[in-house]
């Protein structure tokens, strides 16, 4: 029967390695694999970028941490290929038992992988890239529409303070109406306040 077969891939933002698609093992021990980039068996293919035997009679696998043992034995994991691109560890492909046959395949294919996620990866953040770009000119875009209004605004509401300051001003106005006129000043103050605002926001 075709070997188990796991693909464990770098997760920058969480700044771990976990399982983005397997066939053949265990879903719900594969559920709780998850590697971090300081962990034994990540540095060790790191550096040697070559396949790790899952043997617990040799030297590399007791290399390993006790944790990283009992989860790959577990699983029931032969051997663990690095997928490496510019000088990169982007993952780990976890092949399972009975894979004799197929191991030749999968090394031969792991760095064709490695090439294919590299390639993934940097369209993914090129396309993130050009989101941010587009963002940013309709914030520009949007800032300079919001200077405009505010410019657009602020300027009769200069003539509406003065007049209105002319009329409170008038020596024949009663109490009443000069308290209502200021009233009104400060209101105009308050919306100038606003379009301040308003500018510095769009700056």
């Amino acid at each position: 029967h075709p070997a188990g077969l796991a693909l464990v891939l770098y997760e920058a933002d969480w700044n771990v390695f976990r399982p983005a698609a397997a066939r053949g093992f265990s879903s719900e021990a594969l559920g709780s694999f998850q590697l971090q980039p300081g962990d034994h068996l990540v540095s060790w293919l790191k550096v040697n970028r070559q396949p790790l035997e899952v043997d617990p009679s040799s030297g590399v696998f007791r290399y390993l941490s006790e944790a990283e043992q009992r989860m790959l034995l577990a699983l029931g994991v032969e051997v663990c290929l690095p997928l490496v691109s510019m000088n990169r560890l982007l993952g780990v492909l976890l092949v399972g038992r009975g894979s004799q046959r197929e191991r030749g395949l999968f090394s031969a294919l792991a760095a064709q992988a490695a090439l294919a996620i590299e390639n993934a990866l940097l369209k993914q953040q090129q396309t993130e890239r050009l989101r941010q770009m587009y963002r940013a000119e309709r914030l520009a875009t949007a800032g300079q529409l919001a200077s405009g209004v505010a410019h657009e605004i602020r300027n009769p509401l200069t003539a509406i303070r003065s007049t209105i300051q002319l009329l409170a001003g008038d020596a024949r106005a009663d109490e009443g109406r000069r308290e209502l006129l200021q009233d009104v000043v400060a209101e105009v103050d308050r919306i100038n306040q606003i379009i301040t605002q308003l500018l510095s926001f769009s700056r």
